[in-house]
């Protein structure tokens, strides 16, 4: 899922071999680039350095993060979610995760439909847009930004809020609400990937950045649903009308425009 604004490109992917050959086109010719994309080979950094010197460049998180995923066999919906959001991370799979635990525990019935206030907006909005079919142009799905202070208000057992879920029925004016967090702890511990890898010195400058998020999600889409849903807290369930879910998701940017 790349801007049209980028050059026509492309990646074949061997699950069997973990080759991979990524093609773009270079402006008078298409050019290729082979590398070893098998999750022992390009999940070090040396090997992640070496591999975004060549023509992939900053596209190799996209293309080796879905590679390595892929083959993996995760859900079909998770990895349309990743493609969706242009590559696997964490984020993702808390969304789709957060989605599992929303249609045991707060299913849909007739004429009703989910809301989502992803806040702060991170990957997890995607995942359950890909899911739900819940987009901004269905006043179904929105991102807001929230300071860490803020955040920390909410927070429960080192556990923040990251997603609002509603359950609204107009007809029946009746908004049923979830306030999720998700318990990264657990999830690091189940992975083996260490918070300190996934904030490491230099941030995106260093391949271990990027290396333990392609290694964490990969890992996060071969565990058991059972386990997934454990890393969802429900921090605050809440009910009111329908015109709740208005209330939570709105807010005034062009005030901020006009007053600054």
């Amino acid at each position: 899922h790349t801007s049209l604004q980028e050059p026509l490109w492309w990646a074949l992917y061997r699950k069997d071999t973990g080759k991979l050959v990524f093609t773009q086109w270079t402006g008078k010719d298409f050019e290729r680039q082979m590398i070893d994309a098998a999750p022992a080979a390009i999940l070090t950094p040396e090997a992640w350095k070496q591999a975004a010197s060549g023509l992939i460049g900053q596209k190799l998180f996209s293309v080796a993060s879905i590679a390595v995923t892929c083959a993996v066999e995760p859900p079909w919906t998770l990895l349309q979610a990743a493609c969706f959001h242009d590559h696997f991370c964490p984020g993702v799979n808390s969304g789709y995760i957060a989605g599992l635990y929303l249609m045991e525990q707060l299913p849909l019935a007739q004429g009703d439909q989910y809301v989502f206030v992803v806040s702060p907006g991170k990957c997890a909005a995607d995942a359950l847009q890909v899911m739900f079919n819940t987009t901004a142009g269905k006043s179904s799905g929105y991102s807001t930004a929230i300071s860490d202070s803020s955040l920390g208000k909410y927070a429960r057992e080192g556990v923040p809020p990251s997603i609002v879920a509603m359950r609204v029925n107009k007809k029946a004016d009746a908004c049923t609400g979830k306030v999720l967090g998700f318990d990264w702890r657990k999830a690091y511990a189940d992975t083996s990937v260490k918070a300190e890898e996934m904030a490491p010195p230099g941030g995106p400058a260093n391949p271990m950045f990027w290396v333990a998020r392609a290694k964490m999600s990969r890992e996060l889409a071969r565990l058991p649903k059972d386990k997934l849903l454990t890393y969802i807290v429900e921090l605050k369930p809440f009910t009111g009308k329908a015109a709740l879910a208005d209330q939570v998701a709105g807010a005034d940017p062009y005030a901020v425009v006009w007053n600054q």
